[in-house]
């Protein structure tokens, strides 16, 4: 017998896993479900996403229902997976699985409709395109392009949908994550008219996630934008943490830092008004790694002085909160406990994406985990996430760039971890000593203190002056070689 909220996880006899949360405080059924598969199985790049866009567009059901019964759906597409999202009042819940069905068992490949999602998509690969990204992909891959970009956009045709589907989409690779107010046993029973249709092949069944290890590398960034008027510091640290201990840890974060009595606040707004806008950000790569990224905007005038009390604010972690200010974050955090109460961590799409690329639900809600640490437990946290870590630091804006402080200094006014050769990207990428201002064979480089350094004027050059000489590495030129500016002050020189 199910007791309020209780979750289970039931697997029917072809292979396709149900999970089920009974939610008793609304009258809705949530479904989050899909397929153990995306990007990472795509045909040509942006295969799976494609063909999404074409399952979840409206067809006889979702034309009859979705406006009649107010049912929601929508789609999108990981690395990992595939998910399609329905809502509906419980009562409805019978048109809400017609159009899952729908969506799920559909096999119309109309050339029309792949030619008018084609265009769709297109316009979507050039707003990803134009979006920001704060960590390079290529190193820490934070985010997967799963449009596939123009080219391969052009190539997808209706074949390579179908030869995707029928590997992919078998019963063995299908996850459904319900919340309801409706018993399990009315739920199971909706769930097989779905389930039973689709063939069971074990030997066509996807791995969950792996988790790819990357080297230990510190990252240094910046771009020169000059048609913005201010400048925005953007500093990412790396952590290696699981999904659901980053969700615990968030929650500390936004106390610690982002609150109005938070250290991003008082440190660079209201003591010294440095900047206009600061906040910590807990963001996830593909390989499950936890980026804290600090997001600041400011002014070229004092984009140094972001940096050095950026710094002082992460090496105030060494020493922890004190006990009384451990008292006030314990007695905020069963404040927040108190006033979010109604809202429950296991919602139907949390529920499925921590199956598909884990193979397990985590039941624990990421507030209880905090409530239950102890003081040292904080500290430590506090200490081992924010200090010695890898970074990624990006610059962009209006500014000088001759007055930003060197990569060596900003290593230790972020206390990262060491490095010595910095990796310029542009056309080609070459390696640069700090020590001797020169490139190197990057043959010669044998550890992994390795930094990223990219300097971008508008026009996406390399940014470099003029050389000694030209220099020959493995048959190709060498840029012009960058000379690091001088110490602008004695508080650099002492760094």
């Amino acid at each position: 017998m199910f007791e309020k909220n209780d979750t289970k996880i039931y697997k029917f006899s072809n292979g396709a896993t149900l999970i089920y949360r009974q939610d008793c405080e609304t009258k809705t059924t949530k479904i989050a479900s899909g397929f153990i598969a995306g990007a990472q199985k795509d045909i040509i790049p942006g295969t799976a996403h494609f063909l999404e866009h074409i399952m979840v567009s409206p067809r006889t059901a979702q034309k009859t229902f979705a406006k009649k019964y107010n049912v929601k759906t929508s789609g999108f597409t990981t690395y990992d997976f595939i998910c399609f999202e329905t809502t509906s009042l419980s009562k409805y819940l019978d048109s809400q699985m017609q159009i899952l069905e729908e969506i799920v068992l559909c096999d119309d490949f109309d050339q029309k409709l792949i030619e008018r999602e084609r265009q769709a998509i297109l316009i979507e690969d050039v707003l990803v395109l134009g979006k920001q990204n704060t960590i390079d992909s290529n190193y820490f891959e934070t985010t997967n392009k799963n449009t596939g970009g123009e080219e391969n956009i052009k190539k997808i045709t209706s074949d390579y949908l179908k030869q995707y589907k029928d590997e992919n989409f078998v019963a063995e690779n299908f996850v459904m994550a319900i919340t309801s107010d409706l018993s399990f046993k009315a739920i199971k029973q909706y769930a097989e008219n779905i389930v039973n249709n689709l063939v069971s092949q074990p030997q066509k069944k996807n791995n969950f996630h792996q988790i790819k290890k990357k080297h230990d590398i510190s990252y240094y960034v910046y771009k020169q934008s000059p048609f913005m008027k201010t400048v925005r510091v953007e500093l990412s640290i790396k952590n290696d943490v699981i999904a659901e201990i980053a969700n615990r840890n968030s929650i500390i974060d936004e106390y610690i830092f982002n609150s109005p009595t938070g250290l991003l606040h008082q440190k660079l707004r209201l003591e010294n008004g440095y900047a206009y806008y600061a906040k910590l950000a807990n963001t996830y790569g593909e390989n499950n790694d936890n980026y804290k990224t600090f997001t600041i905007d400011t002014s070229k005038i004092n984009v140094n002085k972001v940096l050095y009390a950026l710094g002082e604010i992460l090496k105030s972690m060494k020493n922890g909160l004190s006990t009384q200010q451990f008292e006030d974050f314990q007695n905020a955090m069963k404040a927040n406990k108190e006033e979010n109460n109604h809202e429950s961590y296991l919602t139907s799409k949390n529920m499925f994406i921590d199956y598909v690329k884990k193979g397990y639900v985590v039941l624990d809600d990421p507030m209880d985990m905090v409530l239950n640490f102890s003081r040292d437990e904080l500290n430590k946290y506090l200490h081992d996430a924010f200090l010695k870590k890898n970074i990624v630091l990006n610059i962009v804006g209006d500014m000088d760039l001759k007055t930003i402080l060197r990569p060596t200094v900003i290593q230790n006014i972020f206390d990262t971890r060491p490095f010595r050769y910095l990796l310029m990207k542009g056309d080609k990428n070459y390696y640069f000593d700090t020590e001797t201002n020169n490139f190197i064979d990057p043959a010669l480089i044998k550890d992994n203190s390795v930094a990223f350094y990219k300097v971008v004027d508008s026009h996406g050059k390399l940014i470099v002056e003029k050389p000694n000489e030209i220099q020959e590495i493995k048959s190709f030129s060498i840029p012009k070689p960058f000379k690091f500016p001088k110490a602008q002050n004695d508080d650099e020189k002492q760094q």
